[in-house]
């Protein structure tokens, strides 16, 4: 199940809430876990690619490792 980051407008405490993609496709809204209140915004803090091939995760292309070959085919990391 999908884990989103949020953090509360009333209170600003950061939290994560599991929801399914149904769930969040049909407005799932997460309740502040210390002050219960409704008023919470999603907090989108980093992003990582999985390679469908197997290969493992992958930095996006506009982050590059230092040192590190291409990002994908032959020579990669």
């Amino acid at each position: 199940m999908p884990t989103y980051d949020y953090q509360c407008q009333n209170c600003g405490q950061a939290f994560e809430a599991f929801a399914t993609i149904k769930q969040k496709t049909e407005g799932f809204q997460p309740e502040c876990p210390w002050c219960h209140s409704k008023e919470v915004q999603q907090a989108f803090r980093s992003v990582m690619f999985i390679r469908s091939d197997g290969g493992g995760s992958v930095m996006p292309t506009s982050m590059p490792m230092a040192g590190c070959g291409p990002l994908c085919g032959p020579g990669s990391c």
